[in-house]
């Protein structure tokens, strides 16, 4: 027999004879209950875990990163029928326009003999971004809009069309970590999205490519932030041979040090793009106009005093905060930085969680002044401190691109906040640190 075909050990036992009967066990097996919802780090480990939310007690005993995968049923529909059902073009034609796309684009992986992530891949990228039914984008009107229109858009935008493969790409590698393929695609495409992106916004920006501008940076917002989580191997790919994508930055004790916050100006790509005066007129016109009409609703800044609310220690704590920094209830001065984000924050936090309040987090981010932007840069304790506040708030929303990345962002601020800041600060830690699973040393 093929001995690579020979499969008869798995039911034999270490040391036992191929043709002997089957050992009885002297013990009878102790009945327990498996923790078929526990976090990632006790499955990865084989042990059971007590499944408590934010931090179960095995990651909390060892003080380490906590992290749920995140339920998505095939069942969970949208709340719209599902726009793949609209497409304008057949599913066939689209991957052999796909096709002849890709061997047009020059890829990395060309050099190599036997590359991780080939050209035909793409089409399975591409399928993922079809059938996907289930919320994975963003809002609901994003992801119909998107699914619905976003391909025949990128047919004649490169920077979407390599956009789409990215996230599809980026979603596949967290439903299946550590798949090397999925890894290498995500990073090559984002890289030639973010590039051509950018190129194109330097160049020319007008009537004729505002939507497939806009369609791009609504998937590049949420990849920059996803990405802010992942290791920077993945990122890379420097020891895997098949692509660089950069050089990675040395890792600080201090993780403000340096002050980068660069993503949260990436963040503002959308609201930048709004402000072009090339294609403000195109605004009412474009297939994004529903959404934008939503992000003017969400703009508004909304006093925070909400009855329902005041027994809350969220609004507790933003009243205190709101004292820690100055900000008057009926002021609308933008004279004080920290006045404006503190006010979203409240409505936010007064609104019952929801996977269409994604755009609401995107729009207190694309509003942050530049003087708000600059004191987080210089690690200002009360900015860093309002900026934990939104990341804890976020969380309450279980979205692949967002949990991650958010919770490691309110551990650096909680983490840093709870060694050097003041004590007005220090007393304000208890809710982001909860929220993220950081245990507070003061």
């Amino acid at each position: 027999m093929n001995k690579q075909l020979d499969r008869t050990w798995v039911a034999e036992s270490p040391n036992g004879v191929r043709d002997a009967p089957p050992a009885v066990r002297s013990s009878t097996r102790i009945p327990h209950t498996k923790s078929r919802n526990g976090c990632k780090s006790c499955k990865q480990k084989r042990i059971k875990c007590d499944e408590s939310k934010p931090v179960c007690a095995q990651c909390a005993h060892r003080k380490i990163s906590c992290e749920y995968p995140q339920a998505e049923p095939p069942n969970e529909q949208l709340e719209t029928p599902s726009p793949r059902l609209e497409h304008s073009i057949s599913r066939e034609l689209a991957r052999t326009k796909l096709l002849d796309f890709m061997k047009e684009s020059s890829m990395p992986c060309d050099q190599l003999a036997n590359p991780k992530y080939k050209r035909i891949h793409a089409v399975e990228l591409l399928d993922h971004w079809f059938d996907a039914d289930y919320p994975w984008i963003g809002t609901t009107e994003v992801q119909n809009t998107m699914q619905k229109h976003g391909f025949n858009l990128g047919l004649g935008a490169p920077c979407l069309l390599h956009g789409i493969l990215a996230f599809a790409a980026c979603h596949l590698n967290y439903l299946q970590p550590g798949n090397l393929k999925y890894e290498i695609a995500s990073t090559i495409h984002y890289n030639r999205s973010l590039a051509l992106y950018s190129n194109q916004i330097s160049t020319h920006v007008g009537a004729d490519n505002a939507d497939q501008l806009f369609g791009t940076w609504f998937l590049l917002g949420p990849m920059t932030f996803w990405n802010l989580s992942r290791p920077s191997d993945q990122l890379h790919l420097e020891s895997h041979g098949d692509v660089t994508a950069g050089s990675a930055e040395p890792a600080t004790k201090d993780p403000f040090s340096h002050g980068d916050f660069t993503w949260l100006r990436a963040l503002q790509g959308t609201r930048i793009l709004q402000d072009d005066p090339a294609i403000q007129t195109h605004l009412k016109d474009s297939i994004w106009a529903p959404i934008f009409l939503e992000a003017r609703e969400w703009e508004a800044d909304v006093d925070m005093s909400n009855d329902s609310q005041t027994d809350s220690d969220v609004y507790q704590n933003l009243i205190a905060l709101k004292e820690l920094c100055d900000v008057q209830a009926d002021s609308s001065s933008t004279d004080n930085p920290y006045q404006h984000p503190i006010q979203r924050l409240g409505r936010l936090s007064a609104t019952e969680p929801h996977r269409d309040m994604v755009g609401w987090y995107m729009v207190w981010v694309g509003k942050l002044s530049p003087e708000f932007l600059n004191l987080l840069e210089e690690s200002d304790p009360k900015a860093l401190l309002i900026l934990a506040y939104w990341c804890a708030l976020i969380l309450r929303i279980n979205f692949w691109w967002i949990t991650r990345s958010a919770k490691q962002q309110c551990t650096k601020v909680c983490t840093y906040l709870d060694q050097f800041s003041e004590p007005g600060v220090q007393n304000l830690l208890e809710f982001p640190a909860s929220a993220c699973g950081y245990r507070l040393e003061n």
